[in-house]
Formats: C-alpha cells, structure tokens, sequence
C-alpha cells in the first residue's frame, strides 16, 4: 500500500509539472487553459486525456510491481523490466513529456513544446548523472545486462 505522505508528493509533482508549469507557460505566452480549451480540436483534448490515463496506468504498474513508488525518497524494491519497459529504460520519463506535448496541442501552445524540451533535458541529466548510477548499485549485474539489451529511450 502507498504511504499517504508518498501520494501526496506524488500530487504535487504531477501539479507542478502537468498543471501549475503549463498554466505559468500558457500566462506567459498570453495564452489561456480557457482560450487553449476552446479553439483547440477535439483531437488534442481526446491525446491529453489517453496520455494522463496511460501515465496513470503505468504509474501504477510500476508501484505494483516494483512495490515502491517513481519518487526517489521512495524508490522501488523490485526491478521492474516488463511491459512498456522491455522497450524503454524510462518510460514513465517519456509518458510525462508526451503529457506535456498533449498539453501543448490541446491548449495550441507553441511555447509549451518548448517547455516539455526544457523538461526532458532536465530529466535527461537526471536520469544519467543521477538515477542511472543508483539503479547500478542497488540492482547491479541485472541492471547491467537490462541497459545493455534496452535503450535508455526508444533510441
């Protein structure tokens, strides 16, 4: 089961980056989640909501799973390489910026492709200076042989 104080992180983390960052790119560039709503096509509204669901999924295949949370201060017991995994080290990573490019098609908002950039370019240094040496010392041969047959991305 997932520690109240894990959800909560959880919470604010989706806030920050899928709803509180968008609104502050949409303010910035005179843009509206309102305005966004209204004159974008149903098409985008129907790819924002598939990717959140499909994110949610994972996230909870992965807490399952991994009996552990994507948090860092509650990281996975168990490593998890099933499912979308067997073709991405980071698949979660990329579910969240293809969130982002939802976000920026369903409110027609150039600027927030350049915002969902700017996160997977922070994510991307996270991942490789930080994550990715961790995930070698607590899983070691099998984290090895994992990110030998799996690229880190799709590529």
């Amino acid at each position: 089961m997932i520690a109240a104080k894990t959800l909560g992180v959880m919470a604010w983390f989706a806030t920050m980056f899928f709803i509180l960052g968008p609104w502050l790119v949409l303010r910035a560039s005179d843009s509206s989640f309102a305005d966004g709503l209204r004159h974008s096509s149903v098409a985008g509204k129907a790819a924002l909501v598939l990717a959140t669901v499909v994110l949610t999924v994972q996230v909870v295949q992965f807490v399952r799973l991994g009996r552990g949370t994507p948090a860092p201060f509650d990281p996975p017991q168990a490593f998890v390489a099933v499912g979308p995994y067997r073709y991405s080290r980071n698949p979660m990573y990329l579910l969240y910026v293809a969130v982002m490019l939802t976000e920026a098609w369903a409110f027609a908002c150039p600027a927030l492709v350049l915002y969902a950039a700017g996160f997977f370019a922070l994510t991307h240094f996270f991942v490789t200076k930080l994550e990715e040496p961790g995930l070698r010392r607590r899983f070691g041969q099998s984290y090895e042989a994992y990110a030998e047959r799996v690229p880190r991305w799709l590529w």
